[in-house]
């Protein structure tokens, strides 16, 4: 099926199509272009995941609802000899089994893919040489989301060579470990299982200290709407080990009252509000946050098992709260966007994005509703620096894949 790809500047709705056929056609030219013959390639998507409730709890074991989109890195791979090579981004590295390739890119997103290959083969898990063209045509807006799918990807695309023999449980563990090397705990295993395995009209709930995970149906009239002011973000990574750090402070101090916590996970809110007092200001908010968080998406599980979307939704509203107040990760820009929203009522619920190079919201909103909220939001926000808000709609999309000839795929371009 082919379906529109729109985004709004101002008030003004702009649609791109392309379908399977397409994008396949760019990756056979793109990998000959490189590589030669193609007659053995096989062509794959990985979908871009954001976490919508849960964000930053992963490092105490917390419990995340995420999903995936239809943003896509796209891939041609095909086994060779000896000689490993990647085209990405108008650039051609190579590498062989024993070396691998030279850890260094500019691009942070072609950085954490070079670091995964080459612990892949410091593991000795890739057998063979391979080629891979590489078109990343996911939105910046997404973060760790497309480093997710692109790592995922990779992986899938590779396993289909037969140079590569690890099932899915392996990938994700072995990406998250490379992607920790790289940045840090605020990596979240959640993402990676989402590009990899996600379930089309679906949400992933994640629990990060027992690694369930339950893919719950949600209506397929149910679009992403991000709102991008595409704004950077300054050293947002920091900020985030900043908050780890006061977190892992405000445990050790909560453990001279209570034996056995392990982290926040372990933590109830009448213990911590009895303990008030022993933790600086500052300290105890980050703690209330992890808490409180955790409350609010064991509440939003309960709705979404009982197929309770809009009593779901509103949750994101509450945790875009918990994150400006507790979290204070939010800005005044991204504030103003999901007070904007909620006042549309029409918008289901909206949240920050977390990990985005981009100060940005997601909204939940219904498909027959796109127009109506594109309208009241652009009309209402008003830029401070002059840049412009693009408002950009997603479906909820499936996990890595193959793409199969003359199967329609969904393009999304910005």
């Amino acid at each position: 099926m082919i379906t529109d790809y729109p985004y709004y500047i101002g008030a003004v709705m702009k649609t791109k199509k392309s379908n399977a056929n397409d994008i396949q056609t760019k990756l056979e030219l793109g990998f000959e272009l490189n590589f030669g013959t193609s007659n053995s390639v096989k062509y794959f998507q990985s979908p871009s995941s954001i976490i919508l409730m849960g964000d930053h709890t992963q490092y105490n074991d917390g419990i995340m609802i995420a999903t995936v989109v239809d943003s896509f890195v796209y891939f041609a791979c095909q086994k060779s000899q000896k000689k490993i090579e990647i085209a990405y981004n108008n650039q051609k590295i190579s590498g062989d089994l024993t070396g691998g390739f030279k850890d260094s890119s500019d691009d942070k997103l072609l950085h954490s893919l070079i670091h995964l290959i080459n612990n892949l083969i410091k593991g000795n898990y890739i057998k063979c040489g391979f080629e891979c063209f590489i078109k990343n045509e996911t939105s910046k807006v997404f973060g760790l989301g497309n480093h997710a799918a692109a790592m995922m990807g990779f992986m899938k695309s590779l396993s289909s060579t037969s140079c590569f023999d690890l099932n899915n449980h392996q990938m994700v563990e072995v990406a998250v470990k490379s992607e920790t090397e790289l940045f840090g705990p605020v990596v979240s295993k959640t993402l990676f299982y989402a590009s990899l395995m996600h379930k089309e009209h679906s949400l992933l709930y994640h629990d990060s200290r027992t690694d369930f995970k339950k893919f719950l149906p949600i209506n397929e009239n149910i679009r992403l709407v991000i709102c991008n002011t595409n704004v950077e973000k300054e050293n947002f990574h920091e900020r985030c080990k900043d908050r780890i750090v006061e977190c892992e402070v405000g445990v050790k101090g909560l453990r001279l009252y209570i034996w056995g916590i392990k982290n926040l996970r372990d933590v109830e809110e009448k213990f911590l509000e009895r303990h008030i007092h022993m933790l600086p200001k500052r300290l105890y908010s980050r703690c209330l946050y992890n808490v409180l968080e955790r409350k609010l998406v064991e509440d939003a599980y309960k709705h979404l098992r009982n197929n309770e979307i809009e009593e779901f939704a509103i949750n994101l509203n509450k945790t875009h709260k918990l994150l400006a107040e507790h979290y204070e990760i939010s800005s005044v820009t991204m504030d103003k966007l999901v007070s904007i929203a909620e006042e549309s009522k029409i918008c289901l619920g909206s949240k920050m994005v977390s990990c985005s190079y981009h100060d940005s919201t997601i909204n939940l909103v219904y498909k027959k509703n796109l127009d109506k909220f594109s309208t009241h939001v652009s009309t209402k926000y008003v830029s401070k620096n002059g840049s412009e808000l693009v408002i950009e709609d997603y479906g909820i999309s499936e996990g890595a894949n193959q793409l199969k000839i003359n199967q329609k795929h969904t393009v999304y371009r910005n």
